[in-house]
Order: structure tokens, then C-alpha cells, then sequence
């Protein structure tokens, strides 16, 4: 995209944003589908950090909990390629694919919202980060409402909108996510190395005698053991 590449050009919908060089109304609106690529290849990563945090990092892969990651990471494709669609259109039709998206996008935030409060019962922190992701996801569809799709704002400035979003949403948040479920070995469990473990020093029984003079012999050490130790 800073390439100026990975783009088309589609007629707008609206004439609400001119050039002084258009031929036609409304006007061609540079449009990029590499910025929806990109979305896509990206978002199951942080869904899968969010779901890594929602289990304070012992993520169990048993049938649902990976369900449930299925589903959210579904959903979420739908949402971006409802919206990546809808930019190729320049009929009133692309606004049928926005609710497509949207509705993927709600039904996506609602199980991960479930996931968190009810099935999880996540600690407190980690819902307040999902609450502002939460806040910026919903922050794209209105920046894809004034731009691709109602063609309020110009280029440039979606850019700059759907920008400051990906800085936050992309790479600001898996940071903080990183740094609130960071543990120290201290906190870490290993219950194989656990179960192993003694848990203090115990004295061993003495082997069985075989016979007197074997009892004797094994006393014997013993006690020269002790008199070393002395």
C-alpha cells in the first residue's frame, strides 16, 4: 500500500468526495484489497492470543475449545471478506454484504465475550483488554462506512483512520497480551516433574538380613558410616 499497490478502482456510490480531474458522476475511488488481504491473514493470530490469555496460558486443545476457536476465527473471515467484497461493488448492493460482515463480526465478539465471562470466568485485566479490542474492531465498519462505502473522506485519510487502527489492534494489543500473561518459572507447572518429586527427604528401610553373619556385616558399616560422619 505505500507502494501504491494492491489496489482498483471502483465508481463511488456517493459524489460526496471530488477531484477537480473526474469525469463522471459520482467520481472513481482508489480502493485497496491488499489492506483486506492482510486483515485476513492476520486476525486468527489474535484471536488465538486471546484465546491463549482467556485460559491464563494452559490452553487445553481438547473438542471445545477448539470449536470455539474454529468459530471465532470463521466468523472473522467472513467479516473481512463481507467488507473486502463489498468494496468491489459499486451498487447499493455492497451495503447487503456490510451487514453480512457486521453480523459475523457481533456473532464473533459475542462468543468471545461468552468465552471470557461465562465459560472462563477470566480474570477481570484480561476482559478490559478485550473490551478495548473490542472498541477498535467496531471502529472499523464506521471507517468503512465514511470511505469505501459512503466515500465521506478521502483517501488519504482512510488510510491515516484504518492506520492507527491496525498500529493498535495488530501490534500494540498482542504486545500487552504478551506482557500480561507472562509468567516467571517460578509460576510455571510441571506436573509430571511434580508427581515425581519427593516431597522431603525420606529415610530408605533398611534392606532385609539374610542371615546373622550378613546383619552383622551391614552393622558394622553402618556404624563406621556414623563414626566418619563424626
Amino acid at each position: 500500500m505505500a507502494s501504491n499497490l494492491g489496489w482498483t478502482a471502483i465508481e463511488a456510490e456517493f459524489n460526496h468526495v471530488t477531484t477537480s480531474d473526474q469525469s463522471e458522476t459520482p467520481g472513481i475511488r482508489q480502493v485497496f484489497y491488499a489492506r483486506y488481504i492482510g486483515w485476513f491473514l492476520s486476525w486468527p493470530g489474535v484471536l488465538y492470543a486471546l484465546e491463549l490469555v482467556a485460559h491464563q496460558g494452559n490452553l487445553e486443545y481438547n473438542l471445545k475449545t477448539l470449536s470455539s476457536l474454529a468459530l471465532e476465527i470463521g466468523s472473522t473471515e467472513i467479516y473481512v471478506l463481507g467488507l473486502l467484497i463489498g468494496i468491489l461493488i459499486k451498487s447499493t448492493y455492497k451495503w447487503g454484504y456490510f451487514t453480512f460482515a457486521v453480523a459475523a463480526q457481533l456473532f464473533a465478539i459475542g462468543i468471545i465475550f461468552n468465552r471470557f465471562l461465562v465459560e472462563l470466568k477470566t480474570p477481570i485485566k484480561y476482559v478490559l483488554v478485550f473490551s478495548f479490542i473490542t472498541l477498535l474492531w467496531i471502529l472499523y465498519p464506521i471507517c468503512w462506512g465514511l470511505s469505501e462505502g459512503g466515500n465521506v473522506i478521502q483517501v488519504d485519510s482512510e488510510a491515516a483512520f484504518y492506520g492507527v487502527l491496525d498500529v493498535l489492534l495488530f501490534g500494540f494489543v498482542p504486545l500487552a497480551l504478551s506482557f500480561l500473561n507472562e509468567k516467571t518459572d517460578d509460576q510455571l507447572t510441571y506436573p509430571e516433574a511434580a508427581s515425581e518429586a519427593p516431597e522431603g527427604k525420606k529415610e530408605e528401610a533398611p534392606a532385609a538380613r539374610q542371615s546373622g553373619e550378613t546383619a552383622v556385616q551391614a552393622e558394622t558399616q553402618d556404624g563406621n558410616e556414623v563414626a566418619e560422619q563424626v
